[in-house]
């Protein structure tokens, strides 16, 4: 509307009362660029601060109440299969 509103300025000889209309049209397109890239990282650090703990064999950070498919994954994967020899070997 503010497009309009500028191009019916323009068409009744108000130049700069359009070209004001007009700038504060590209400033709120700005705005709203800004907003949305805000809104975009926040959406992707909500994503990364999810619950997370500490494996006690390995050090690996697993997140809280992950699924079961996915700690198994985990338990019998090389770096915490290495981990625990160490561990066992060293107990």
């Amino acid at each position: 509307t503010h497009v309009l509103t500028s191009e019916q300025l323009g068409n009744d000889c108000r130049i700069d009362e359009a070209q004001q209309v007009l700038n504060q049209c590209e400033e709120m397109r700005k705005e709203k660029t800004t907003l949305e890239t805000q809104l975009a990282e926040e959406q992707a650090n909500a994503d990364m601060n999810k619950a997370m703990e500490v494996c006690t064999v390995c050090g690996s950070f697993l997140i809280v109440g992950d699924i079961q498919s996915r700690l198994d994954e985990h338990n019998s994967g090389k770096q915490h299969a290495g981990y625990a020899k160490i561990r066992a070997t060293l107990d």
